[in-house]
């Protein structure tokens, strides 16, 4: 499993990308393409996600608690549930 804690990963093209049980806490994606990337089981807390792209990305029992997404965040695809953070408050996003 990749170790990507706290790394700088703006603007990054991680398309199609096996990111599976990857550490990303604190990882800066802002801008960055995950569009089709495998993230199961990854560790996404605290990430920057802000305008980037995880249009039918393999989110399953990845742990988004913290991260931090905004309006330019593009999620849709395969129909998963999961708690994201959006404008400082939790809610359950159903991903279409």
């Amino acid at each position: 499993n990749a170790d990507l804690r706290d790394a700088d990963l703006r603007d990054a093209d991680f398309r199609h990308a096996d990111l599976r049980g990857a550490d990303l806490r604190s990882a800066d994606l802002q801008g960055a393409n995950l569009r089709h990337a495998g993230i199961r089981g990854a560790n996404l807390q605290g990430a920057n996600l802000r305008g980037a792209n995880l249009q039918y990305a393999s989110l399953q029992n990845a742990d988004l608690s913290g991260a931090q997404f905004d309006a330019n965040t593009k999620i849709n695809g395969p129909y998963w549930a999961i708690r994201v953070a959006l404008g400082g408050r939790r809610v359950l996003v159903k991903l279409q």
